[in-house]
């Protein structure tokens, strides 16, 4: 499986209006992308349990998580328009993005020493 992390937060200057546009394109890609298996958004919060490492000035962190079930679904996700859309929305309404894509198992059914291998 191909997990597509994104990791931001909202530009300071971005509207109610353009954040709202945001949301509404997520929910399109959500719906109308078949390849997409499952997606997972979220704010980074920090529980006291000493182990998070969010930057103390990136105070809007905000997590997607989309998952695939091979890079063919990932890039069918990437060249679809409802992404285009999204892309274009959040490249001009997000600060700081890094976003990363992660071949990923199930460690209860999946092989771990796959992962070792580099």
């Amino acid at each position: 499986m191909i997990l597509h992390v994104v990791l931001y937060q909202p530009k300071a200057s971005a509207t109610q209006e353009e954040l709202s546009q945001l949301v509404e394109a997520l929910q399109a890609v959500s719906r109308e992308i078949s390849s997409i298996r499952q997606v997972r958004v979220g704010k980074a919060i920090d529980l006291g349990f000493g182990y998070s490492n969010w930057p103390k000035d990136r105070k809007n962190g905000n997590v997607a998580v989309f998952e695939f079930d091979d890079r063919s679904g990932l890039e069918a996700y990437l060249s679809h328009e409802a992404h285009k859309k999204l892309a274009m929305l959040f490249w001009n309404t997000c600060d700081q993005p890094t976003i990363v894509d992660v071949s990923a198992i199930d460690p209860r059914c999946g092989n771990l020493a796959e992962l070792l291998v580099t």
